[in-house]
Order: C-alpha cells, then structure tokens, then sequence
C-alpha cells in the first residue's frame, strides 16, 4: 500500500481533513461526541516534541464547537485542493509543480483563521511555534492553522494532496521526491478512473458514423 503518512505534527492535520470520507460515507465530525472522539485520538497521531501543546478533548464540547471544526476542516480541504488537479496548495513561495491557490478557498480559509488568534514564541532560537491565544477548541483548531503556517514555511504542507477522484478525495502526503504523485492509491482510484475513460472511449467509437 501506498505511503501516506505525513512527516510529524502535519500528520495531525492530514487526519483533521480525512475526517470527511466520502468513500466510506463517514463524516467523523457529523456529532459532538464524533469531534470528541477524534480529539482523543489526534493526541496519538504524531511524534510530538516534549512540551509540544497536544489536541486533547476540550471540557464541555458544544454544537458551535463541532461547527467550527468543521468550518476549519472544510476551509483546509478547499485549499488543498486548490485548483482540483492533483496537486496541493503553496502557502509560503511556489514550486514548480505546485497548483496555484484558487482565491475562494484563500479567502475562506483567511476568514477562519482571522477567529482563531495565535502569537509566535520561541523555545529557542531554531524551534518557533505558534502559540493560540485562547482556550477550549479555539486553541485546538488554532494549533492546527499553526502547524499548517510552519509546514507552509518548510515547503510540506504543499506535499499534501487531494486524490482527484470524485468518489474519493482522500488528502495523502506526497512522497516522490519531485513531487508527482497524484492519486492517494494508484491500484485503486487510478486504476478506476483509466476503466472510465476507456470505456467511455470504446462507447463513443461505437457510436461515430461510419467513415468518419
């Protein structure tokens, strides 16, 4: 099976948007109690360094907390998906390769983010973090805006990438050293959409007036 995994604390992020999955027909964050379960979780995702501030399960998680999540996690899906080709979404400088953002899901994205304040400390002068500035999901949902800002610096957050598959859109890490990956599995989803094609193909042969 393909490799998916994304490096550290941006590995965190990768699972807040699978959350959604349209194969299954799962929406993780379609409860409180769903938003409760994966904050657990996310606490065991990646290799944090000690001290690193964790998702954990905020006290008294509400409705509106479960619809911000959700706002967040849309907004990211949008802007990884960026123009809908199979390549993810620069915040930082562009690479080739690299699909330019499509304004919308910019603008949606910065309109979350607006509400979900963070600073910038330094726990030396080689690791800064960003740090939110309130409590309860916003800091949560703010942590995870400042791990996508540090992975948009180190250029990997535009190594995460939107399997292009309609049925899909699975968000993977891209592992190819240039940067080609496109679907989240190959075998499958690839696979599915090369049968499409050529059946469509075949059916529109078959249809074409003789001679033409």
């Amino acid at each position: 099976m393909k490799r998916q995994e994304a490096p550290g604390r941006l590995e965190v992020v990768r699972s807040f948007v699978n959350t959604l999955d349209l194969e299954r027909g799962v929406d993780e964050l379609d409860t409180v109690q769903g938003l409760a379960g994966w904050l657990a979780a996310a606490s065991s995702l990646a290799d944090l360094p000690a001290g690193s501030p964790r998702p954990g399960v905020p006290p008294a998680l509400t409705e509106a907390d479960r619809r911000a999540a959700v706002e967040l996690r849309e907004a990211l899906r949008d802007t990884i998906a960026g123009t809908g080709v199979a390549a993810g979404v620069p915040l930082g400088p562009a690479e080739p390769g690299v699909a330019a953002p499509a304004p919308a899901a910019l603008d949606r994205l910065n309109r979350v983010a607006a509400r979900l304040p963070v600073h910038l400390r330094f726990a030396d002068a080689a690791t800064p973090q960003f740090v939110p500035e309130r409590a309860g999901i916003d800091a949560v949902l703010a942590g995870l805006l400042g791990v996508v800002a540090v992975a948009a610096l180190d250029g990997t957050w535009g190594r995460l990438k939107m399997c292009p598959a309609e049925d899909c859109r699975w968000v993977f890490y891209d592992h190819a050293r240039n940067r080609t990956g496109v679907w989240c599995q190959m075998a499958e989803c690839g696979n599915r959409r090369k049968v499409r094609e050529h059946r469509s193909r075949q059916r529109a042969a078959s249809t074409a007036p003789v001679g033409s």
